[in-house]
Parts: structure tokens; sequence; C-alpha cells
């Protein structure tokens, strides 16, 4: 709701369409970013009590630096280290796209496009992947019990992968015939 009357407002301020992305568009991304944040910082302490986490901050000024430096440090580096293997795969997968679109000639549209599918296709698979396990990572960290949450996702992965087996055969078939043409 704040998102889209910040929007409105400045659509009626900015009313030239060239300026829309500029003036418009950036600041509603960085209004639903920093709403998204703050709504987020308010439910993750209520949230992790319900899950079970007894923090052991607290209010002494030592626990605090002491949970800064050990766990504290080991979630940020896991973030980051989360975020720079998203984004050499997002590069690697660009180099794909680009190494498939050379050459010239009537075909060359063809594998453009097969590289921009298989490109999209790497990335959001990695995305997926790496933000997953790195959740996991991070609420180990925080000391929630992930044993639950990756029981069910074994279950649910062994029910998919029987109830679905035609498709993720087809899914991979697909792949590489778009790979190979």
């Amino acid at each position: 709701l704040v998102s889209r009357l910040v929007s409105a407002t400045l659509r009626r301020i900015f009313a030239d369409p060239g300026l829309e992305s500029t003036f418009v568009e950036r600041p509603r991304v960085v209004v639903r970013g920093a709403l998204f944040a703050l709504t987020s910082l308010a439910l993750a302490f209520p949230a992790l009590k319900m899950a079970g986490y007894r923090g052991e901050i607290g209010t002494n000024p030592e626990a605090l630096a002491r949970w800064l430096l050990g766990r504290g440090a080991r979630i940020t580096l896991i973030f980051v280290a989360g975020y720079f293997v998203i984004k050499i795969g997002s590069a690697a997968a660009r180099r794909l796209e680009r190494e498939m679109s050379r050459g010239s000639g009537l075909d060359v549209i063809e594998r453009t496009k097969r590289g921009q599918t298989l490109s999209r296709l790497l990335r959001k698979a990695l995305s997926v992947v790496v933000s997953s396990v790195a959740v996991l990572m991070i609420m180990r960290e925080l000391e929630v019990d992930i044993t639950p949450v990756l029981t069910g996702a074994g279950i649910a992965g062994l029910a998919v992968g029987f109830g679905a087996q035609t498709l993720v055969r087809d899914i991979i078939s697909g792949f590489f015939l778009i790979l190979e043409d």
C-alpha cells in the first residue's frame, strides 16, 4: 500500500514517461526493500522465539560482542559467500550465453535464443540452490533445529521424484536438446 502510494504520488509529480523509470520505479523498489527489511526485522525475534531459539545475547554487552564476533561473523561470512557464488555462477552463465551467440549466419538468432534460455535456467537454479543452502546454514548458526526442515524436504523431494518422473525426465531431456540443438 505504501509502495503504491509513493508510486502514484511520484507519477503525478513526474508526468513525463521518460523520467518514470528513474524517478518512479527506482524509488518504489527502494521503498519496497526498506519496508520488507523493517517488517522482517520486526517479525524476526518473535519468529525465532516461536521456533525455539533461546537467545544468549540478552542485554549484556559482553555477550553481544561475543555473539557478534562469533556467530554474527559466521552468518555474515555465509551471506557474503553465497552472494559471491551466485554472482560468479551468473557471470559463468552469461559467458556461456555469449559463447553460444558467437558466429555469423542465419542460425545465430537460434543460438542466441538457446543461449539465453540455458543461461536463465542455470542462473535461476543456482540462485535457488545456493540461497536455500545459505538459509539453512544461517538457521543452524542461530541454533534453530533444521532437522525437521531437511526431513520434510527429503520426503517432499522423494514424493515429487516418484510422482513426476516423466516431468523431470522431460525437463532434463529438454535441457540437453536445447544445449545440443
